[in-house]
């Protein structure tokens, strides 16, 4: 089922093999109307083509632009500990800030809001500078995710990130999975 969106919106390129579309000029932020949106897709396809990986294109996913705080919560199964649950920083400074925590999967919503709390970035999930954020949506999102990282072995790694978390609720921007 399709949903009708309306402007402003974020266009992205799916190419196969290329996870990080960021890393390949692949999104577009801020979409005000159908000119711009024509204009950033054509710019995208020139720059894929430019960078040899247009053969591996296989179009463009619209989503709603939502704004407010980007987090990455996520997992991944541990041979030692088994699956783990995670949140950090997210979104393009994740492996910059390197500021993520980890518990052993799955976990409650005490654990949720102590792995929130140490973050370096914790500050964030009690309001900063004007932007508020929906602390249960966030809790619940980990919590799911924990669930989903211990009960389905198949699953090695996944990751969404950004997740856009404002006063409003927890926004899954994008997803990443590895089986095993």
């Amino acid at each position: 089922m399709r949903k009708k969106i309306g402007y402003p919106l974020v266009i992205k390129a799916v190419v196969e093999g290329k996870t990080h579309k960021t890393e390949f000029g692949g999104v577009a932020i801020d979409i005000g109307n159908e000119e711009e949106l024509i204009d950033k897709a054509n710019k995208i396809v020139g720059r894929l083509k430019d960078m040899g990986i247009y053969d591996k294109f296989a179009g463009f996913v619209l989503q709603e632009m939502v704004s407010g705080i980007e987090v990455i919560i996520g997992g991944l199964r541990d041979e030692k500990f088994g699956p783990l649950v995670m949140l950090g920083v997210g979104g393009i400074f994740v492996e910059i800030m390197r500021d993520i925590s980890f518990r052993i999967a799955p976990i409650a919503r005490t654990d949720a809001l102590e792995m929130m709390a140490e973050l370096k970035a914790g500050r964030i999930f009690e309001g900063f500078r004007g932007r508020g954020v929906n602390k249960d949506e966030i809790i619940d999102a980990i919590v799911r995710a924990s669930r989903v990282i211990a009960s389905m072995e198949r699953i090695k790694e996944m990751e969404f990130n950004p997740v856009i978390v404002n006063e409003e609720g927890a926004f899954v921007v994008d997803a990443r999975f590895v089986l095993k």
